[in-house]
């Protein structure tokens, strides 16, 4: 097989696989607007409900958190609700924020020289505002003043390519941001009661519990379909490129059949006999 055969085949099967990748978007996308925007609707709406109550009626919602490696931990109170959306139509996030406050800053001593790297990185991570000072007097360690206000959030991210919604829970139960990918028959008013409660601290092992067995053999039946989906659409690329291939030589062969014949079809017959 020469370059150019060898670059045709190559092209074909590309061109395959690149027209079932845009039907499997296509697909992708239409699933998104009819099944997942609809959903992102509802919650965009719900949250606007709720926090708006929640402004309003302004209960005394008790938030604690872990501020330092050794443990020690302060209480804040959480308020002033805010919801966001890109947009109303073709969404892609709506972000839920809640503002954690206290009457003063978090002061705290590190004694050992070797933690207050360990302290700064674990503030660091969890995204407080803090500054460090020398202790008096010259003393080993380091005070530590943390800003008396943390930003709670709970993120919903549309995801075009999976499908669903990515909620990602940023200092809620704790500090620190963790990500859950929500399908769209999970979302619900019973789940939406439960997040609320979360959110408000009545529900802290909202999502502390594990999935029961149901629930992990439909992940690994996805996962397996999501497999079998995939080899499928391989082996018919390969099926259609070798079909392409055998065309391809086909018509080369047609080819040279055809100019044979008109050869021969051009040389004069008393010629043929004198050579015969």
């Amino acid at each position: 097989m020469g370059l150019l055969d060898d670059l045709k085949k190559q092209s074909e099967s590309k061109k395959v696989v690149e027209n079932q990748e845009s039907h499997r978007k296509e697909k992708a996308e239409a699933f998104y607007k009819e099944k997942v925007q609809p959903k992102l609707t509802q919650i965009y709406s719900h949250y606007v409900e709720l926090a708006k109550h929640l402004n309003y009626v302004n209960p005394d919602t008790i938030a604690k958190y872990v501020i330092n490696t050794a443990g020690q931990e302060a209480e804040f109170r959480q308020g002033d609700y805010k919801v966001q959306v890109d947009s109303m139509t073709d969404t892609s996030y709506i972000s839920v924020r809640a503002i954690c406050t206290r009457p003063t800053d978090i002061e705290f001593t590190v004694d050992d020289p070797s933690a207050v790297n360990k302290n700064k990185n674990f503030l660091n991570e969890n995204g407080l505002n803090y500054q460090v000072y020398p202790r008096n007097n010259g003393e080993p360690g380091a005070r530590f003043t943390i800003q008396a206000e943390i930003t709670a959030e709970l993120l919903f991210k549309g995801d075009r390519e999976n499908g669903c919604i990515n909620l990602v829970v940023t200092n809620f139960d704790s500090l620190g941001r963790r990500n859950r990918a929500l399908q769209v028959h999970d979302i619900n008013d019973q789940f939406l009661d439960g997040l609320d409660r979360f959110m408000i601290r009545e529900n802290d092992s909202f999502f502390k519990l594990d999935m029961d067995e149901k629930a992990k053999e439909e992940l690994r039946a996805k996962v397996q379909e999501e497999q079998r989906r995939r080899m499928e659409e391989l082996k018919e690329a390969e099926r259609m490129a070798q079909e392409e291939e055998l065309r391809g030589k086909l018509e080369k062969e047609n080819k040279g059949v055809r100019k044979g014949l008109k050869l021969i079809k051009n040389i004069p017959t008393k010629k043929i006999f004198k050579q015969a």
